[in-house]
This record gives structure tokens, sequence and C-alpha cells, in this order.
């Protein structure tokens, strides 16, 4: 099972050095104090929706994650927006065409990018926000143990004269025991 924890160290970890944000890649919702010289990336899940599978076995959920990569450029000109937008673009390549971070997902549902208001107004800043999908199963813990087994059958034999008239079960054990289990564990 993937961790909110895993899924933003390893995505951090592949973009590290891969953009021109170079190692200013923080796995946070704010950016460190003081703020680093951008461009940097900031890297966090946004939002987590999970749905169950109905059913009497142990409990399987479907997750939709929305994982958000923050860039930040310096300038708010049209070279600003260019650097940005080539920001986004690297953060994009370097992660879908990573095979070993796809297949960390079940499905990539989403990829949607949008600008966001600044913190300053001599900055530009996007959010790429990724939703991928992810499967969790939790097995049920078992809190007693299985002490002994008992087993009684009542075989059938068609040639038996005492049998039943349907031909089912006529009751009588043929063959009946029980095993004691040793303490587990």
């Amino acid at each position: 099972m993937q961790t909110r924890t895993e899924i933003r160290t390893a995505t951090a970890g592949l973009l590290a050095g891969a953009t021109d944000a170079g190692s200013r890649v923080f796995r946070r919702r704010m950016a460190p104090i003081p703020a680093p010289e951008p461009p940097f990336l900031l890297v966090y899940a946004a939002g987590e929706a999970a749905s169950g599978d109905e059913g009497m076995s142990a409990p399987h959920f479907q997750h939709d994650l929305t994982l958000t990569i923050e860039a930040t450029v310096n300038g708010t000109d049209e070279a600003a927006e260019d650097a940005l937008d080539a920001l986004c673009g690297q953060v994009l390549d370097r992660l879908l065409t990573d095979p070993s971070w796809v297949r960390s997902w079940s499905r990539i549902v989403a990829v949607n990018t949008s600008s966001v208001p600044a913190a300053d107004d001599d900055r530009l800043v996007a959010k790429v926000d990724i939703v991928g999908r992810f499967h969790t199963v939790w097995e049920p813990v078992l809190g007693d143990e299985l002490a002994s087994v008992g087993l009684k059958v009542d075989a059938i034999d068609p040639a038996d004269p005492n049998a039943a008239p349907e031909g089912g079960p006529d009751g009588r054990i043929e063959i009946g025991g029980g095993v004691v289990l040793p303490p587990f564990g």
C-alpha cells in the first residue's frame, strides 16, 4: 500500500535536479522560511477521496489522490510566464515518462495545470495537479485464535439399505473426530 508520504517522497526525489528548479524541491505546502530563490517546487498531497467496495471481505478502497506540484518563478512579464510554462512542462515530462513512477499508480486519472495567486507581487506561481488512483486492502486482525477443530461426517452410500429414501444423509455419523491445535504464536 502506498502512503501519501511515500508518494510525495518519490515524486520530490524524481524532480530534484531534473528541472530548472534544480535541488530546490520541497515536500511541503509552504515554502521554507526564508523562502528560497525561485524557481522552486513544492510537492504535497492536496486531497484524497476513497471509496470502498461492497462485500463481506476485507475492506478494499479505491483512492483518488490529488498530488500537487506548485512551481514558483521570479518576475511577472512574458519571460516569467514562459519560464513558468517550461517548468510545469519539465515536471510533467519527468514524472509521466518515468515507468516506475507511473506504475506506482493503478491509473492516472487527470492532470490539471492552473495559475494561483502569488504571495509576492514579483513572482508567478502555477499548480500542476495530478490525480492518481491506487488501491488499498485492510486485512482484519483477528483477536481470537483457533483452539480446536471438530469434524463429523454423515457419508452417503447409495448401496446402503438404511439410506434415506431420497438418497440424502441418514443422520448417522460415520466418521467423527477433533483436533486440538497448539497455542498460536
